[in-house]
C-alpha cells in the first residue's frame, strides 16, 4: 500500500509540476525572523549541531499561546476534511509554491485524500478552526518526509515550529525511526529552524537534504 501511495504522490508531482522535496520548506519558518536568527554563512558538514532528543518534544494534545496571545490547540487530525480544506482555501496565493497547495476546492480535496491515507497528521486549531497542518509522508525506503503548512494570517507566531515539534514527538511514539526533508539552499531561516530541532545536513546542492532519527 505504501508503494501505491508513493506512486500517487509522484503523479501529483507531475500533474501540478512541483517536487515534493522543494515545496514544504516555504511554510511559516521562512517568516519567523522575530525569533530565529538567520544563518549568515553557508552550511557545511563540519558545522556543529546539538542533537535534540525526540523524547523531549511535546506530544499531542498540546496547548500553547502564540506570539499574539491566541490560544492554540494541537491535536491528531480527527478526520474533519471539510475544516482542513477550508484552511487551505484561505491560504494567501503568495504562500503557494509550485502549485501546492492546489487552488480549487476539488483539487485540494483530491490532494489531501492522498496525503491523509496513512498519516500521521496533526492540526493546530484556534477557536476550533484549523489554522495549521503537519504530516509525515511515507516514502519507499522506510523514511518519512516532513511537510507542514500554516494559514497565512497565523504565520510569524511560532505555530509552525510547535506543530513540527509535536509531530516529531508523536512520530517517535508510533514507531517512526527516521524523518527527512529538503529545503532550498537560500532558505536560511528554515534551515536554522530544522537544525535547532535536530536535523542534520546529509547532502547539498541547490537543495539541501536533511534528516534526523527519532
Amino acid at each position: 500500500r505504501c508503494s501505491d501511495r508513493v506512486a500517487k504522490i509522484r503523479l501529483y508531482r507531475f500533474a501540478y509540476k512541483w517536487r515534493w522535496a522543494d515545496h514544504h520548506a516555504f511554510f511559516t519558518c521562512r517568516r519567523e525572523s522575530t525569533w530565529l536568527e538567520p544563518m549568515t554563512s553557508e552550511m557545511s558538514d563540519g558545522d556543529s549541531n546539538e542533537r535534540v532528543p525526540a523524547d523531549t518534544f511535546p506530544r499531542p494534545p498540546h496547548s500553547m499561546t502564540d506570539e499574539v496571545g491566541r490560544d492554540i490547540d494541537i491535536r491528531v487530525f480527527d478526520g474533519d476534511l471539510d475544516a482542513l480544506v477550508t484552511m487551505y482555501e484561505k491560504m494567501d496565493p503568495h504562500d503557494r509554491a509550485q502549485g501546492i497547495p492546489p487552488r480549487t476546492r476539488t483539487q485540494i480535496i483530491s490532494w489531501l485524500e492522498t496525503l491523509l491515507e496513512e498519516g500521521p497528521d496533526l492540526v493546530a486549531r484556534h477557536d476550533d478552526v484549523i489554522v495549521g497542518h503537519a504530516t509525515l509522508v511515507p516514502m519507499d525506503d522506510d523514511q518519512w518526509e516532513l511537510a507542514i503548512f500554516v494559514r497565512s494570517d497565523y504565520q510569524e507566531a511560532h505555530i509552525g515550529s510547535a506543530l513540527m515539534r509535536c509531530l516529531l514527538g508523536y512520530g517517535r511514539d508510533i514507531g517512526i525511526e527516521k524523518v527527512w526533508l529538503s529545503v532550498e539552499r537560500h532558505n536560511s531561516i528554515a534551515i536554522n529552524l530544522y537544525r535547532r530541532v535536530g536535523f542534520e545536513l546529509v547532502s547539498d546542492g541547490s537543495t539541501y537534504h536533511m534528516e534526523r532519527s527519532l
